[in-house]
């Protein structure tokens, strides 16, 4: 079963006070943030044990602090797309498919409405299903086609009208045959 970490990040910095410098800790965690996970960091403002991060592209998150000379901070609220990606690559790798894949931005809020990622490659989608106990579900669709028709809205009463006409005795061949004429 494949589980997906929440983003559980520890960084501990030496921080070194200097009122002019602005807040170390802040400082700490913006810096922890882009080298962990690549991301830039718009803005960061801390109490005594929270700090509430807003990532370019609006993304915000609050991250939990601890210590004062060494800090130590994590988030759990959050999934770092790259390791969904590497999931999703590496089951395109067992189908013969070798290309890269695009889950979207670094970080994605794991909140209850926030249950499924869509990945892309260039010959489909993937849509990987987050659940509640950690682990992942995934569907691909590999080709436009499949795509198109995963994606597309179905016009349900033109279905049903369909399916209906199909489920006709005659349509599944049990319709009694004509009777044989009279051979006098």
């Amino acid at each position: 079963m494949y589980r997906v970490a929440l983003l559980a990040l520890s960084a501990a910095a030496a921080v070194a006070c200097r009122a002019d410098r602005g807040d170390p800790v802040a400082r700490a965690v913006a810096d922890g943030l882009r080298r962990q996970l690549g991301v830039d960091v718009k803005s960061v403002r801390c109490t005594r044990e929270r700090c509430d991060v807003v990532l370019a592209g609006g993304v915000t998150m609050a991250v939990r602090v601890s210590g004062e000379r060494e800090v130590t901070w994590e988030a759990d609220e959050h999934v770092r797309t790259a390791a969904i990606a590497a999931y999703v690559r590496a089951e395109l790798v067992q189908l013969g498919i070798d290309a890269p894949v695009d889950c979207g931005p670094a970080l994605v809020a794991a909140t209850p409405d926030v249950s499924r990622i869509t990945c892309r490659w260039g010959g489909g989608e993937a849509w990987v299903e987050l659940l509640p106990d950690g682990g992942l579900a995934i569907e691909v669709a590999v080709g436009a086609e499949a795509v198109r028709a995963r994606t597309e809205d179905v016009d349900v009463d033109a279905l049903e009208e369909r399916s209906r006409a199909l489920d006709t005795a005659e349509a599944a061949g049990d319709a009694d045959e004509e009777a044989a004429p009279d051979a006098r």
